[in-house]
């Protein structure tokens, strides 16, 4: 039915029709370039880099699966022990398989700048906006700030995914809809999603159907760019957002590499077979007969997976994955948009050195003036001449990745190679040797897992600090307990303290000792009484109703104190 459709809009068949938006063609003109050939030559230079790491996280596979039989130390991974429904995404192993325990963490310092400077979400978006403003963009919309929701409302239901920005083509009228928390990742987000939101502000003036990038896999790689020059230390240095004398280690910048490639780099090679297995079906070079043979066929040779099971004709496994059958479109559009993000990411970062483009650079205002010129256009132009405008070259390059990755690829040869493993799976299927197999209770630092992480070696506001425990939360330790330091108050939360800079009682319910008093108390019992004997009686109708008058009125009193306790928290509060 696809390729009937596909021969009534005048393409051969469907992977042509599929192809036209990368390769260029339409009906009436040929091809500009072989898309299938040019993404597998980029797959080709990708390969040495996801060879060594199929070989790192292979040799964790017969110790967390000690009873597995078909783990060889040089073939392929059977698919289902890599835990993922495709097995095209490996971040299950990251915990176990991470190259080092590093107790420093960019991502905590940012919270805590975050949180000092009582930062909402909106406020990340906000200082995106100051930024891309300060690179020479156009004022915003104001339709952004007034119509956008930028995180989750609990009170009503919502669905979040995707986070998109929307050019809602009525007047001016421009959106971001995303359910965005405090942190890096949202930082980073905030920044992504104000630069799509742009091209297609800055595109306005184009027809309605050129609205916008060339095509979607140009407009993610070129807003994943920006997104990785926002995670730039200087940059955030220059928000205050991490001190002046913070520098990353050579360990987390290999841990975060290592995440981001079992993460995303890992997909690669299934897009690619999912696009050439659909591409045979298509051209009519395959029968149903064969599909499960040539499936597993080109899974072994570029990802280095083996199915679980002893193959048989009749089965037909393809047709439970995921980008074969559930997506009617080219699976290599995101190969494309991976790769040219980073050859986007180096003539953003022209100084960068190659070991640190991972960490981005401080933008430009006169190469952003460039990009700006290009989202002008819109769709008029198509996507290879807006790479050559930014990159200058019209071709795919696998090398500004491979210099993104090259710390973790230098580090993964070295501990590979010292460690005997051999590289790739094509080889005779023998099993591991126990020196070449990781001990999971130890970690690259020498430090054991549980050691990491330790609380007895912390204290919060109003915990004891008596044996040299760490006080956290701007409190310091008096001798004994962890109290908030100088111009602090505190606030006492249901049990819980925390240091706060204003003084809360002034909002109501001091406790006495500039501190607040937030929660359900139960009331001291007091000591029983005798009660005197009554010296005048009363009928059974009184009795009952002073009794009731009573508790009328303790119920509006508890009504009434409730309430007001109520209100005095949402003040404070919010």
């Amino acid at each position: 039915i696809l390729n009937e459709s596909a021969k009534a809009a005048g393409f051969t068949n469907t992977a042509a029709m599929w192809n036209s938006p990368f390769d260029l063609s339409t009906r009436d003109t040929p091809p500009e370039i072989n898309i299938m050939n040019e993404v597998q030559n980029v797959q080709n230079k990708l390969m040495p880099l996801y060879k060594e790491l199929h070989t790192y996280i292979r040799h964790y596979l017969p110790v967390l699966y000690p009873n597995a039989t078909d783990i060889t130390s040089d073939g392929p991974i059977p698919g289902h022990l890599l835990k993922s429904y495709n097995g095209d995404d490996w971040s299950a192993f990251y915990d176990t398989a991470k190259p080092f325990d590093e107790l420093e963490d960019i991502e905590s310092e940012i919270m805590k700048a975050l949180h000092g400077q009582n930062m909402t979400v909106k406020g990340m978006f906000t200082k995106a906006y100051r930024y891309f403003k300060y690179l020479g963009f156009e004022k915003a919309p104001s339709s952004i700030w007034s119509k956008s929701i930028f995180t989750r409302v609990w009170s009503r239901s919502m669905i979040c995914n995707p986070s998109t920005a929307i050019d809602m083509n009525d007047d001016n009228d421009y959106r971001i809809k995303t359910c965005e928390i405090l942190g890096i990742k949202g930082f980073k987000q905030a920044h992504k999603l104000l630069f799509d939101m742009y091209y297609q502000f800055e595109s306005k003036d184009q027809p309605l159907l050129l609205h916008d990038a060339p095509n979607p896999s140009f407009k993610t790689a070129l807003s994943n760019a920006i997104s990785i020059a926002s995670g730039n230390i200087d940059y955030l240095k220059s928000l205050n957002l991490l001190p002046e004398n913070y520098s990353i280690s050579e360990n987390s910048k290999i841990n975060s590499l290592f995440k981001e490639a079992i993460e995303d780099f890992v997909k690669l090679p299934m897009y690619l077979v999912a696009d050439l297995f659909r591409q045979e079906v298509f051209e009519g070079t395959l029968s149903p007969e064969e599909w499960n043979e040539e499936w597993w066929r080109l899974r072994s040779n570029l990802q280095g997976i083996k199915s679980p099971l002893k193959d048989e004709k009749k089965d037909n496994d393809v047709l439970v994955n995921t980008y074969v059958t559930q997506k009617h479109s080219p699976a290599v559009r995101y190969i494309i948009s991976y790769v040219i993000q980073f050859q986007i990411l180096r003539a953003l970062c022209p100084d960068t050195p190659s070991n640190m483009l991972f960490n981005g650079c401080v933008l430009d205002k006169n190469i952003m003036n460039k990009i700006e010129i290009i989202m002008k256009e819109g769709a008029t132009i198509d996507y290879l001449t807006a790479l050559e405008m930014i990159t200058g070259d019209r071709q795919f390059d696998a090398t500004p990745m491979i210099e993104y990755f090259s710390p973790l690829y230098e580090w993964l040869k070295k501990y590979n190679e010292e460690n005997g493993l051999y590289i790739g799976w094509d080889g005779k299927g023998e099993k591991f040797k126990e020196s070449q197999l990781p001990k999971l209770g130890a970690i690259q630092t020498g430090v054991t897992r549980n050691e990491i992480g330790n609380e007895e070696k912390i204290a919060y506001p109003g915990q004891d600090c008596s044996k040299g425990e760490e006080c956290l939360l701007d409190s310091i330790c008096n001798g004994t307990r962890c109290i908030c330091g100088e111009g602090l108050f505190t606030l006492e939360v249901a049990g819980t303290y925390s240091c706060v800079k204003g003084n809360p009682s002034d909002a109501g319910f001091g406790n006495g000792s500039d501190g607040l008093l937030i929660g359900l108390f139960e009331q001291p019992s007091s000591s029983p009484t005798t009660l005197p004997p009554s010296t005048s009686s009363k009928s059974h109708e009184e009795e009952t109703t002073e009794s009731a008058t009573k508790k009328s009125n303790d119920c509006f009193k508890n009504n009434f104190s409730f309430t007001f306790l109520f209100f005095l928290i949402s003040y404070y509060l919010f």
